[in-house]
């Protein structure tokens, strides 16, 4: 009895989580429908950045994956990173 009892509270609470969640949380489309101008051009010209980013990232690789090098030989360093996997330390040989 006490096992049925406590999965129904369980199953009580995570459904009336679940129900806040969705009627509580606004959309994304609400959200940006309730921002000034300002801040939705804001948003859509870092949105587009974000994606050119993510396309050009994409491309190299593609480019990169269908080299027959491994991926330590045709791997670059990003820009502003130091140039090493190491997070830009220098190496003592």
């Amino acid at each position: 009895m006490s096992f049925r009892r406590g999965l129904l509270s369980f199953v009580g609470v995570v459904g009336v989580g679940v129900l806040l969640r969705y009627t509580v949380v606004p959309s994304e489309e609400q959200m940006l429908e309730r921002l000034s101008p300002e801040l939705r051009a804001e948003h859509e010209r870092r949105k587009a950045q974000r994606r050119e980013n993510h396309d050009a990232i994409m491309t190299q690789m593609l480019k990169d994956a269908q080299s027959d090098r491994p991926i330590w030989g045709v791997a670059r360093p990003a820009p502003g990173s130091g140039g090493g996997s190491d997070g830009g330390a220098e190496r003592r040989e």
